[in-house]
């Protein structure tokens, strides 16, 4: 039942200055104080969990990724410059490598139209 009564409550009296109080005070489930959501949300935050795990995981793979292709086009040094922002130029005897970040460059070559 979803009564209190003596066998799943107790009684506790309380003085105030309008006289005694009568407090039952218990538990009507047999769940106790777990209430019926309780597994679900449970699950629910595990299954959450894993997949914001995964997201963790495939981001840092990602980023791993990068990271080696742009180490297998542009020399270890030069990756050190450009990531304290400085400009970085290499001279050979015949030859000049610049490597430069246009800034902005994918939005003006977005709006460009083909030649």
């Amino acid at each position: 039942s979803h009564l209190l009564d003596d066998s799943n409550s107790i009684v506790i009296e309380t003085e105030s200055l309008h006289g005694t109080w009568t407090n039952r005070v218990g538990i009507t489930s047999a769940n106790g104080w777990n209430p019926g959501w309780y597994w679900p949300a449970v699950a629910s935050l595990i299954v959450i969990s894993i997949l914001l795990g995964m997201l963790t995981a495939s981001t840092l793979v990602k980023s791993q990724r990068h990271r080696d292709l742009v180490e297998s086009m542009i020399p270890k040094k030069a990756i050190r410059k450009l990531q304290r922002n400085q400009t970085v130029i290499e001279k050979f005897n015949l030859i000049t490598i610049f490597y430069a970040d246009v800034v902005d460059f994918s939005g003006v070559a977005g709006s460009m139209s083909s030649v």
